[in-house]
C-alpha cells in the first residue's frame, strides 16, 4: 500500500489534533514550570540571605567565643588573686592575734611590776621609817636645812 500526499494530509492533520492536546499540555507545563523555576529563584535568593546571615552569625559567634575565653582567663586570674589576698589576710590576721597575745602579756607583766614596785616601795619606805627611829633627833646640825619661799632681802628663808 501506497500513500498518496492527501493520506499525508490527513495523517497529518490526524497527528496535529492527536498532538495539540498534548501540545497544550506541555505548553500549560512550560507555564507552571516558568512559576516553579520564579518561586525556586526567590527561594534561592531567600537562602543566599539566609547564607550571608549565618556567615556574620558564625563570624560574630567566634568573636563571642573568643571574648568568652579572655573573660574566662581573667575570672581564673582574678580567683587564682583572691586566694593570694586571701591567703596574706589569714597571715595578717594571725600576726595581729600574735601581737593582741602579745600585748595583753607585757599588759599582765607592767600590771604585776606595778604592783611589785608599790609593794616594793612601800616595803622601802617602813624601812626608811625604822630607820628614821634609830637616828636621833637631836642631832639636828647635822641635817640640812629645808628652803621656804625666797625672802624680800634676795635669801630664802630657813626651816627650823
Amino acid at each position: 500500500m501506497t500513500l498518496s500526499s492527501n493520506d499525508f494530509l490527513k495523517i497529518r492533520k490526524l497527528l496535529e489534533r492527536q498532538l495539540q492536546p498534548v501540545h497544550q499540555k506541555l505548553i500549560k507545563m512550560d507555564v507552571r514550570l516558568n512559576g516553579i523555576d520564579r518561586r525556586l529563584n526567590g527561594i534561592d535568593s531567600r537562602l543566599d540571605g539566609i547564607d550571608n546571615r549565618l556567615t556574620k552569625v558564625e563570624g560574630r559567634l567566634t568573636n563571642v567565643e573568643g571574648r568568652l575565653t579572655n573573660v574566662e582567663g581573667r575570672l581564673t586570674n582574678v580567683e587564682r588573686r583572691l586566694t593570694n589576698v586571701e591567703g596574706r589576710l589569714t597571715k595578717v590576721e594571725g600576726k595581729l592575734t600574735d601581737l593582741e597575745d602579745r600585748l595583753t602579756s607585757v599588759d599582765s607583766r607592767v600590771k604585776t611590776l606595778e604592783t611589785r614596785v608599790e609593794t616594793g616601795f612601800s616595803a622601802i619606805n617602813k624601812r626608811l621609817d625604822k630607820i628614821e627611829v634609830w637616828i636621833p633627833v637631836a642631832n639636828t646640825d647635822l641635817i640640812p636645812p629645808l628652803r621656804k619661799k625666797k625672802s624680800s632681802i634676795g635669801h630664802p628663808p630657813l626651816i627650823t
